[in-house]
């Protein structure tokens, strides 16, 4: 590599360690600010109004810096190591997410040795743990799920869900068994055999899983709504889907 190049391209780390030491700065005096209630003196509803307002952030990256600021002052090695311009605020904003007193020196090693990308990628899956081995909250599984409706401009629908593992993993089967209807399948009776074979996936999965159940094989009827026939099925956990009219 070029002599002059390498050298830019040190002077660019340099400068970056550089501004992760002057945010260390700038989030030691706001979380001072914060606990002062400068903010609240000055008319503010909140400390994260009040950077909207003074310094034209918007509220969500307001809110998060001030929210860094108040988990930094609580772990001392890793608000030393951005301190000292050892890992980028990047980090440290993952970093804060998941530590404790008991682990925030095991976090810094790791930290120093990925991209923040990385580590944002390992703290969200640390804090899924962290949130299963505490007590369930009794609304906290309610207030996690949901299931949400928008109708859109060009007159579709857009649905978004949260919901446990085993739930989506049954959305999912059924969403894929009808999206693969094929569009030459017009006929009423070829749309009312290819709906029960995609519920019927559904069905199988549950009949292979269910301990309790006594035999493999579900003798089963459904009726289409829109044509008005009927039709039985056999819904087999080893076997073929068998549809015929009832």
């Amino acid at each position: 590599m070029d002599g002059d190049l390498e050298q830019l391209g040190e002077r660019i780390a340099e400068q970056a360690a550089h501004l992760d030491a002057a945010m260390h700065r700038f989030l030691a005096d706001l979380r001072e600010f914060d606990q002062r209630g400068g903010w609240h003196t000055q008319g503010a509803e909140t400390c994260a109004h009040w950077l909207s307002w003074r310094v034209g952030w918007d509220l969500v990256t307001g809110r998060e810096r001030v929210r860094v600021a108040r988990k930094l002052g609580e772990f001392r090695v890793i608000d030393d190591a951005l301190r000292r311009g050892e890992v980028s605020y990047s980090k440290v904003r993952a970093l804060v997410r998941v530590a404790t007193p008991e682990n925030e020196v095991l976090l810094l090693d790791h930290a120093r040795l990925m991209t923040a990308s990385q580590l944002e990628k390992l703290c969200r899956k640390y804090a899924l743990v962290q949130r299963h081995g505490q007590d369930p909250h009794p609304l906290g599984d309610a207030q996690r799920r949901y299931v949400r409706r928008r109708d859109t401009e060009d007159g579709m629908v857009k649905i978004e869900a949260v919901l446990h593992p085993e739930e989506a993993e049954l959305v999912w089967t059924m969403r894929v068994g009808s999206a693969v209807t094929p569009v030459w399948s017009r006929s009423p009776k070829m749309h009312t055999v290819h709906r029960f074979r995609s519920a019927a996936s559904v069905a199988r999965s549950r009949v292979r899983s269910s301990v309790r159940c006594s035999s493999a094989i579900r003798h089963v009827r459904i009726r289409d709504v829109h044509t008005g026939s009927s039709w039985k099925g056999i819904i087999s956990s080893t076997g073929p889907t068998e549809v015929r009219p009832a």
